[in-house]
């Protein structure tokens, strides 16, 4: 949560907004892998991006879930 709250505030200083969003996979033997991705965009843009993503995740059998602010 702090990693991701100070990411936020860097590029608020730029005038832009972030998403993230992460990928996990399990694997075979157990573990698994996983990343965060950060996209910087502007606000016009992410005040369409939740509904964007879900609609074209569910095109294509993907399900986001969007986490709390406060998570």
């Amino acid at each position: 949560h702090r990693y991701m709250k100070s990411v936020k505030e860097c590029f608020k200083d730029q005038g832009k907004e972030v998403i993230m969003f992460d990928r996990h996979v399990p694997n075979t033997r157990g573990s698994s892998h996983a990343h965060i991705q950060v996209l910087p965009v502007s606000k016009e843009a992410a005040e369409k991006a939740a509904t964007l993503f879900m609609d074209e995740g569910d095109k294509v059998g993907l399900n986001f879930i969007k986490v709390p602010e406060d998570v």
